[in-house]
């Protein structure tokens, strides 16, 4: 699956995907697998459900950036509130690569992403397994 379809395991929840592989938090085996900690913390995956707003965060390894995105500075502080009723989410920013226009309206359009904003480049000190979606870590 790869950094590409990370995505899926975030909101698999939404597509009504009960389970997901995680490994041991500080044991990511592939490039693309979140961790038990970031899934539950970070993401909040056990709570997106339909209610939830979706905005993602283009990948510096993207080929094809969307149009009126927005920079990684832009991200709101509050984009990821309280949940807006138990159990549920009420915003997840969630890390996407995007090969091109096709395929960027095809996942905005499947997992209704209300929009999209560009990760800074990777530091040098940075892993290359995996990306920081930066503001609400």
């Amino acid at each position: 699956m790869g950094r590409k379809g990370a995505f899926s395991r975030i909101l698999g929840g939404r597509l009504g995907i009960l389970h997901t592989y995680v490994p041991a938090p500080g044991r990511i085996l592939l490039p693309g697998m979140v961790d038990f900690e970031e899934m539950t913390g970070r993401y909040r995956a056990d709570r997106i459900d339909e209610r939830t707003s979706v905005f993602g965060l283009v990948d510096p390894a993207s080929t094809y950036i969307p149009p009126n995105s927005g920079n990684a500075e832009e991200i709101p502080q509050d984009l990821r509130p309280e949940p807006l009723a138990p159990g549920a989410a009420a915003s997840v920013l969630v890390p996407f690569v995007l090969d091109s226009p096709e395929e960027c309206r095809a996942l905005r359009d499947f997992f209704r992403v209300e929009g999209f904003f560009r990760a800074p480049p990777p530091t040098a000190d940075e892993s290359e397994g995996s990306f920081d979606p930066g503001p609400g870590k």
